[in-house]
């Protein structure tokens, strides 16, 4: 439970170096055989006893001691995985068998803690054995910690870990009763012991027990181990408020806060003392430790103390990357993605090397922002920091098509080996809006290949699109395969027969299928005004210009009041008045079209059509 200063500066070598870690476990191997002899040598007899000093340890042989402990705890919290180099159960039995006979060493603790340290189901066994030492020695603080812990911590099965945190709550009270009354233990130690039991308590949903074991550590802890009492406060008082209910006795309720409002109360007490101290102008306190307090205010909404712990090592070091990247992950959870790309490119500009992780979260916030310019910028530095890093690249292409650099965008979706569905989406975008219509159909088509649809309805708007784009792309034989079984699942939709109709008429194909359709769409709905111009259309491509002069008018006289017609119809219009020698009104229809905006109308041909009528060299 105690960690020196010295190991945590080893902590990142030990993680690099499982041999040493190996050889550790083989030197208290060999350290243990020997260990107390006279205990773990039942076949050698009783010995007899002899009456010698007690030789203390010397200061530095104390603090090699005590950093055996410290190690061993060390391995206990770091190496915590299933491959990690076990003793063998014959010396674990002898090392219980030492604990048993000399239960206050801090040394044998620590071994034993290591022992337990990747904690299986197989081990229960042990760590009743290392429950019944520590019931037989309340006493031991120390040693009733380490078993509480353990107890509460490392079962994966629910019931036993239930079973297990009752077993721990017991232990543990018996141990604070003897602390108490031998009245030899640290307060530091007993506000541990406090928080431990609370926390047990809160798990078990016995919010009352540990509101008490939370106010009596209260009573006995120093100022500067106050603040992580507290903090326990603030969690177990932020549980208990969301699962007490918020009702009050029938008669005297009026005057008695309910269990919700009196840990409410508590929370707001905790909370307002825990800040206060950590926001005092000779607070030292290590803010990292509190997290967990920032968390349950963030989950609050209350951003403002969520920051204070955060920010705080910021104040005395600007530069510190830990801090910096813990606010700009709390700036992205929180949504404010602005400050969290601001925060990023702080730790990217500091780091000579950053990470990949870095890089990337400062571009993402730059797009979840809505920069998208300067997200894709962002895209593009990390895509040439890290080549090897294909997992940007889709979000990469997003920004770049939402930024409107339609040619990235394609060419970076291009360039991802197994693309999803919506990347290939993207690209198709991306294709048609830089004009080539024939490769935005044909990724088109591959995303509707793979995409998997819910349901028909889903389906639909992205085939009408491949259609059009086929149109665009002069493949009316797409179009029609995409359109017709869309037809014969649904034949009295009239703005698919529309649609199929007026492909046919405006390539001046099919002229005669184009008819019935438009035909039977009109049949359907015949004051709809974009069936009626398609009816027109298709008898001006016959060169039936007077057919085409009455449906073109009935669709222009179909346009709801108050709105304009659209402006592709008033083209038509133009053309069909041209065709039939009256210019003059064909001028009044397109000059009125380019008032307004159509993607289908290209203003271009319209304004060179105004020109040419006005020079009569207009052709119908």
């Amino acid at each position: 439970m105690i960690f020196t200063s010295f190991f945590f500066s080893v902590r990142q070598s030990l993680r690099g170096c499982l041999m040493i870690r190996k050889g550790f476990f083989l030197l208290l191997t060999v350290l243990l055989l020997p260990l107390r002899a006279t205990d773990i040598r039942p076949d050698a007899g009783p010995l007899p006893e002899v009456e010698r000093e007690a030789s203390p340890l010397s200061a530095e042989d104390s603090r090699k001691v005590a950093a055996m402990a410290d190690f061993a705890l060390f391995i206990h919290r770091v190496f915590q995985n299933p491959d990690k180099t076990a003793l063998p159960d014959s010396v674990i039995e002898k090392l219980y068998d030492v604990l048993e006979k000399d239960p206050s060493s801090r040394e044998i603790i620590a071994l034993v803690a290591a022992d337990l340290a990747d904690f299986l189901a197989k081990k229960q066994e042990r760590l009743q054995r290392l429950a019944g030492i520590a019931g037989d020695h309340p006493e031991n603080l120390a040693l009733n910690l380490l078993t509480a812990e353990l107890l509460s911590g490392k079962l994966k099965d629910k019931t036993l870990a239930g079973k297990n945190t009752h077993q721990a709550v017991s232990l543990l009270k018996k141990a604070i009763d003897s602390a108490r009354t031998r009245q030899k233990e640290t307060p530091e130690k007993l506000a541990e012991a406090y928080s431990l039991l609370a926390l047990l308590y809160a798990s078990l949903e016995e919010f009352e027990n540990a509101d008490r074991a939370i106010c009596r550590g209260l009573e006995v802890v120093s100022r500067e181990k106050r603040p992580e009492l507290l903090q326990t406060a603030i969690r177990v008082y932020f549980d208990a408020m969301n699962r007490s209910a918020d009702e009050k006795p029938f008669l005297f309720g009026w005057f008695r806060e309910s269990r919700r409002e009196k840990f409410t109360r508590k929370f707001e007490e905790a909370s307002s003392e825990f800040t206060e101290i950590l926001s005092s102008p000779e607070s030292r306190l290590d803010s990292e430790r509190f997290l967990a307090a920032a968390a349950i205010f963030s989950d609050r909404g209350e951003t403002e103390l969520a920051l204070l712990i955060i920010a705080a090592p910021l104040f005395a070091a600007p530069d510190n990357l830990s801090a910096l990247r813990r606010l700009a992950a709390f700036y992205y959870v929180s949504g404010d993605f602005a400050n969290a790309a601001r925060v990023w490119r702080r730790v990217l500009r500091i780091r000579k090397n950053p990470t990949a992780f870095e890089s990337y979260m400062y571009a993402s916030s730059l797009q979840r922002s809505g920069d998208y310019r300067s997200a894709a910028a962002a895209f593009a530095a990390h895509v040439k920091r890290f080549p090897k890093d294909l997992l940007p690249l889709a979000q990469y292409a997003l920004v770049s098509y939402l930024a409107e650099d339609y040619r990235t965008a394609s060419e970076i979706a291009g360039k991802i080996p197994s693309p999803l569905p919506e990347t290939l989406y993207i690209k198709a975008l991306s294709e048609e809006r830089l004009g080539d219509y024939s490769a935005a159909l044909k990724t088109l088509l591959q995303y509707l290949s793979v995409r998997k649809f819910s349901d028909e309805d889903e389906k639909y708007p992205i085939s009408i699109q491949t259609a059009l784009t086929a149109d665009k792309a002069k493949r009316y034989d797409v179009a029609a395969a995409v359109l017709e079984p869309m037809i014969d699942a649904d034949p009295e939709n009239a703005d698919l027969l529309n649609l199929l109709g007026y492909l046919y008429a405006e390539a001046g194909i099919n002229l005669g299928t184009a008819e019935k359709l438009l035909l039977n769409a009109l049949e359907l709905e015949p004051d709809n005004p974009a069936i009626l111009d398609s009816v027109a259309w298709m008898y001006f491509r016959q060169k039936r210009y007077w057919d085409a002069r009455e449906y073109i008018d009935r669709s222009l006289a179909a346009t709801p009041k108050g709105e304009s017609a659209d402006s592709v119809i008033l083209d038509h219009a133009g053309d069909i008045y041209n065709a039939l020698g009256d210019r003059k009104k064909a001028l009044a229809f397109w000059r009125k079209a380019l008032n307004f905006y159509s993607e289908e109308l290209d203003p271009l041909k319209v304004l060179m059509k105004i020109e040419n009528a006005e020079h009569g060299t207009a052709e119908p």
